[in-house]
């Protein structure tokens, strides 16, 4: 697969962040809450406070859709404020637009449980496109195998397949063209318990 062809490819040519691409100095709120994004994709937020900003992106729409977030910011969300990325992810996932220079950083992401568990709660809320997940799907078990042999690789060969087996739960149309790479998977690991329930599945 080829973020290329796919259409995934992260761009190197975004301009300024801020509030957006319209001309014009930008509001102060949207200035206030941009500088909150980039805060919040440096160093993590307590609770409380990724839901205000949370709150405040609602309440602010045309922001987040406008690019107001660059595409370099979104791993730092994802590593450091799972709740915020995951409402980015949704709002620009119903966006179809401009959601492709997001998802192609997404796709250079390292293997980590956040990630995982941000695209598992866009699969459930929203429509990731199907090349998209294909894509990321292919990298996460391309990580994985890359990982030495021990307890910690077995960790994330269950922690794959569990997102594997929840993509296919909530989109099955993309069990046929995912079904090699994910039985190939499943036989390296079929000593987890997970990949062998996966590989079962896949068979029945």
């Amino acid at each position: 697969l080829s973020w290329v062809r796919l259409g995934y490819l992260p761009s190197t040519e975004e301009g300024g962040g801020g509030s957006g691409e319209s001309a014009g100095e930008p509001a102060p709120a949207y200035s206030r809450l941009a500088r909150k994004l980039q805060e919040a994709a440096q160093a993590a937020l307590f609770d409380q406070e990724q839901q205000v900003l949370v709150e405040e992106l609602r309440a602010s729409p045309g922001f987040l859709e406008g690019g107001a977030l660059q595409p370099q910011q979104l791993p730092g969300l994802v590593e450091f404020n799972g709740a915020v990325a995951s409402h980015v992810l949704e709002v620009l996932c119903s966006h179809p637009g401009s959601h492709n220079r997001y998802l192609g950083i997404l796709c250079t992401l390292e293997l980590s449980v956040r990630s995982l568990e941000c695209i598992s709660h866009a699969v459930e809320v929203c429509q990731p496109p199907q090349g998209f997940l294909c894509l990321y799907m292919s990298k996460t078990m391309q990580q994985c195998e890359q990982l030495e042999a021990g307890g910690r690789k077995d960790r994330f060969a269950r922690l794959v397949c569990n997102f594997i087996r929840q993509v296919l739960r909530c989109r099955p149309e993309m069990g046929e063209s995912m079904r090699a790479e994910v039985e190939a998977f499943c036989v390296v690991h079929s000593h987890v318990r997970e990949a062998a329930s996966l590989y079962k599945h896949l068979k029945s």
